[in-house]
Protein backbone atom coordinates (compact mmCIF):
# COMPACT_ATOMS: atom_id res chain seq x y z
CA UNK A 1 0.00 0.00 0.00
CA UNK A 2 2.56 2.41 0.79
CA UNK A 3 4.25 1.36 -2.36
CA UNK A 4 1.20 2.32 -4.55
CA UNK A 5 0.80 5.45 -2.13
CA UNK A 6 4.58 6.58 -3.59
CA UNK A 7 4.15 5.49 -6.82
CA UNK A 8 1.11 7.53 -7.44
CA UNK A 9 2.22 10.66 -5.85
CA UNK A 10 5.69 10.50 -8.25
CA UNK A 11 3.23 10.26 -11.08
CA UNK A 12 0.65 13.33 -10.24
CA UNK A 13 4.14 15.43 -9.81
CA UNK A 14 4.37 14.91 -13.54
CA UNK A 15 0.24 15.36 -14.78
CA UNK A 16 0.53 18.82 -16.18
CA UNK A 17 -2.89 20.12 -14.98
CA UNK A 18 -4.91 23.07 -14.90
CA UNK A 19 -5.38 24.79 -11.76
CA UNK A 20 -6.36 27.95 -9.95
CA UNK A 21 -3.10 29.21 -8.50
CA UNK A 22 -5.27 32.42 -6.24
CA UNK A 23 -8.48 33.03 -5.02
CA UNK A 24 -8.91 36.07 -2.35
CA UNK A 25 -10.02 39.04 -1.53
CA UNK A 26 -7.77 42.08 -1.46
CA UNK A 27 -7.40 44.03 1.50
CA UNK A 28 -6.95 47.32 0.24
CA UNK A 29 -9.32 47.69 -2.48
CA UNK A 30 -12.14 44.71 -1.55
CA UNK A 31 -12.04 43.08 -5.05
CA UNK A 32 -12.27 39.82 -5.40
CA UNK A 33 -9.52 37.77 -7.50
CA UNK A 34 -8.96 34.21 -8.81
CA UNK A 35 -5.96 33.41 -11.23
CA UNK A 36 -5.33 30.64 -12.82
CA UNK A 37 -1.48 28.75 -12.80
CA UNK A 38 0.79 29.46 -15.61
CA UNK A 39 0.32 27.38 -18.67
CA UNK A 40 1.79 27.06 -22.06
CA UNK A 41 -0.54 28.87 -24.83
CA UNK A 42 1.37 26.80 -27.51
CA UNK A 43 4.90 24.88 -28.42
CA UNK A 44 7.44 26.44 -29.37
CA UNK A 45 7.97 25.05 -33.52
CA UNK A 46 7.23 28.63 -35.28
CA UNK A 47 9.80 30.27 -33.35
CA UNK A 48 8.04 31.90 -30.17
CA UNK A 49 7.19 30.24 -27.00
CA UNK A 50 4.03 32.04 -25.11
CA UNK A 51 2.72 30.69 -21.48
CA UNK A 52 -0.42 32.55 -20.67
CA UNK A 53 -3.06 33.09 -17.23
CA UNK A 54 -6.34 34.41 -16.65
CA UNK A 55 -7.52 36.24 -13.94
CA UNK A 56 -11.04 37.47 -12.93
CA UNK A 57 -11.16 40.85 -11.14
CA UNK A 58 -14.28 41.66 -9.66
CA UNK A 59 -16.69 39.85 -12.70
CA UNK A 60 -14.06 41.16 -15.73
CA UNK A 61 -11.63 38.93 -16.93
CA UNK A 62 -7.86 39.04 -18.27
CA UNK A 63 -5.44 37.04 -20.24
CA UNK A 64 -2.04 37.92 -19.46
CA UNK A 65 0.71 36.90 -22.15
CA UNK A 66 4.69 36.21 -21.64
CA UNK A 67 6.09 35.42 -24.70
CA UNK A 68 9.38 35.50 -26.16
CA UNK A 69 9.96 35.75 -30.07
CA UNK A 70 13.14 33.56 -31.34
CA UNK A 71 14.88 30.21 -30.33
CA UNK A 72 18.63 30.41 -29.11
CA UNK A 73 18.15 34.19 -28.75
CA UNK A 74 15.65 35.88 -28.15
CA UNK A 75 14.83 38.77 -29.89
CA UNK A 76 13.70 42.53 -28.72
CA UNK A 77 10.01 43.42 -29.91
CA UNK A 78 7.23 45.35 -28.58
CA UNK A 79 3.35 45.13 -27.91
CA UNK A 80 1.28 48.38 -28.38
CA UNK A 81 -1.80 48.90 -26.61
CA UNK A 82 -4.90 47.63 -28.81
CA UNK A 83 -2.52 45.14 -30.56
CA UNK A 84 -4.64 42.14 -31.19
CA UNK A 85 -3.85 38.65 -30.18
CA UNK A 86 -6.45 36.41 -32.05
CA UNK A 87 -8.08 33.08 -31.28
CA UNK A 88 -9.31 30.83 -34.06
CA UNK A 89 -12.24 28.05 -33.07
CA UNK A 90 -12.16 24.34 -34.16
CA UNK A 91 -15.88 25.59 -35.96
CA UNK A 92 -13.89 28.76 -37.84
CA UNK A 93 -15.09 31.72 -35.53
CA UNK A 94 -12.04 34.39 -34.29
CA UNK A 95 -12.06 35.92 -31.37
CA UNK A 96 -9.88 38.95 -30.77
CA UNK A 97 -8.72 40.61 -28.14
CA UNK A 98 -7.03 43.44 -27.30
CA UNK A 99 -3.76 44.45 -24.99
CA UNK A 100 -4.28 47.17 -22.10
CA UNK A 101 -1.36 48.90 -22.40
CA UNK A 102 1.92 49.28 -24.58
CA UNK A 103 5.18 47.01 -23.57
CA UNK A 104 8.46 46.36 -24.65
CA UNK A 105 10.57 43.46 -23.82
CA UNK A 106 13.24 43.03 -20.75
CA UNK A 107 15.15 40.32 -19.66
CA UNK A 108 13.30 37.83 -17.90
CA UNK A 109 10.16 39.03 -18.67
CA UNK A 110 8.51 36.63 -20.99
CA UNK A 111 9.68 33.42 -18.35
CA UNK A 112 7.67 32.17 -15.85
CA UNK A 113 10.28 29.87 -14.12
CA UNK A 114 14.30 29.39 -14.76
CA UNK A 115 13.93 28.42 -18.23
CA UNK A 116 14.62 32.02 -20.66
CA UNK A 117 15.06 34.25 -16.92
CA UNK A 118 17.63 35.51 -18.90
CA UNK A 119 16.69 35.88 -22.16
CA UNK A 120 14.40 38.84 -23.46
CA UNK A 121 11.04 38.41 -23.09
CA UNK A 122 7.55 40.47 -22.74
CA UNK A 123 4.29 40.12 -20.16
CA UNK A 124 1.17 42.04 -20.95
CA UNK A 125 -2.30 42.26 -20.64
CA UNK A 126 -5.43 41.61 -22.62
CA UNK A 127 -9.10 42.00 -21.70
CA UNK A 128 -11.99 39.68 -22.34
CA UNK A 129 -15.58 40.32 -22.69
CA UNK A 130 -17.89 37.89 -21.07
CA UNK A 131 -19.16 36.65 -24.38
CA UNK A 132 -15.25 36.00 -25.79
CA UNK A 133 -14.52 34.31 -22.29
CA UNK A 134 -17.66 31.93 -22.29
CA UNK A 135 -16.87 31.58 -26.57
CA UNK A 136 -13.24 30.17 -25.28
CA UNK A 137 -14.53 28.09 -22.61
CA UNK A 138 -16.92 26.15 -24.57
CA UNK A 139 -15.00 26.03 -28.26
CA UNK A 140 -11.65 24.56 -28.89
CA UNK A 141 -8.77 26.70 -29.97
CA UNK A 142 -7.09 25.58 -33.63
CA UNK A 143 -4.78 28.91 -33.97
CA UNK A 144 -3.55 31.78 -32.72
CA UNK A 145 -1.75 34.89 -34.01
CA UNK A 146 -0.21 37.41 -31.90
CA UNK A 147 0.38 40.61 -33.33
CA UNK A 148 3.40 42.85 -32.34
CA UNK A 149 5.17 46.00 -33.77
CA UNK A 150 7.31 43.80 -35.91
CA UNK A 151 4.30 42.05 -38.05
CA UNK A 152 2.30 39.34 -36.16
CA UNK A 153 3.31 35.19 -34.68
CA UNK A 154 1.23 32.83 -35.17
CA UNK A 155 0.99 29.07 -34.47
CA UNK A 156 -1.48 26.17 -34.59
CA UNK A 157 -2.58 24.83 -31.57
CA UNK A 158 -2.51 21.03 -30.79
CA UNK A 159 -4.81 19.43 -28.99
CA UNK A 160 -2.86 19.04 -25.86
CA UNK A 161 -2.84 22.72 -25.26
CA UNK A 162 -6.04 23.43 -27.01
CA UNK A 163 -7.64 21.22 -24.45
CA UNK A 164 -5.51 23.68 -21.58
CA UNK A 165 -6.76 26.33 -22.60
CA UNK A 166 -10.48 25.19 -22.86
CA UNK A 167 -9.75 23.92 -18.86
CA UNK A 168 -8.27 27.12 -17.89
CA UNK A 169 -11.52 28.85 -19.47
CA UNK A 170 -13.54 26.69 -17.61
CA UNK A 171 -11.77 27.08 -13.92
CA UNK A 172 -14.15 30.18 -13.92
Amino acid sequence: MRNIIIYLFFISSFINAQESEKNYKDEFTGDNIKRSSWEFLNNASNGFTAKFRLSNIENLYYLDLKMMIGTSSPKVFSIHEGDKLMFKLKNDEIIEINSLSSEITCTGCGSTGLIGSKAQGIKTTYALTDEQFNKLKSEPVSKIRIYTTDGYVENDVKGKHSKTIQKAFQLF
